[in-house]
């Protein structure tokens, strides 16, 4: 697989249903939904986010920090949209950032708990819809990835690996 990565977009494709899920989610803070809708054209992952499917797919966004700041607004804009087709779902992140040139990707081992000290995307699926057990997913710039299935947010087992791109 070669992936290719971009300044300001980034793309995330898993073969796997999807759902949203309050795992991790402070008490304090809104249950957020985000639908998948189905791809009105064929996707081409190649890291950009220019067909007509994510053209017509809704966005959603309104992230906090977890870090430097817990919770804080973060200054650059980050928004993702999910579609489907029959045989994959794809979820598309565009993360906007001032200064692209600072982005930090020095991990590129596949399984490491490393990437999570990069800038990083990770999404969580809650597969079998119980609010408890996730599939996750993390893609760093440099192409290390790390899938792992994690059982009420504190353990993580990496030795779960997956098909995805």
């Amino acid at each position: 697989m070669k992936l290719q990565t971009y300044p300001s977009h980034c793309l995330f494709v898993a073969a796997l249903l999807w759902s949203t899920t309050a795992l991790g989610r402070p008490a304090d803070l809104p249950i957020k939904r985000a639908k998948a809708v189905a791809a009105s054209s064929p996707v081409v992952m190649d890291g950009r986010l220019d067909e007509p499917a994510w053209a017509t797919a809704p966005r959603f966004g309104g992230f906090v920090e977890r870090k430097p700041t817990l919770r804080a607004s973060p200054k650059d804009k980050t928004w993702f949209s999910v579609v489907y087709n029959r045989s994959y779902l794809y979820i598309g992140v565009n993360c906007l950032d001032r200064n692209p040139h600072k982005v930090r990707a020095r991990t590129t081992a596949r399984d490491t708990f490393a990437v999570f000290s990069d800038d990083a995307i990770s999404v969580k699926l809650d597969v079998a819809l119980d609010k408890r057990t996730t599939m996750g997913f993390v893609l760093n710039p440099a192409g290390a990835r790390l899938d792992y299935r994690g059982i009420n947010e504190n353990k993580m087992r990496r030795e779960f690996d997956t098909r995805w791109h």
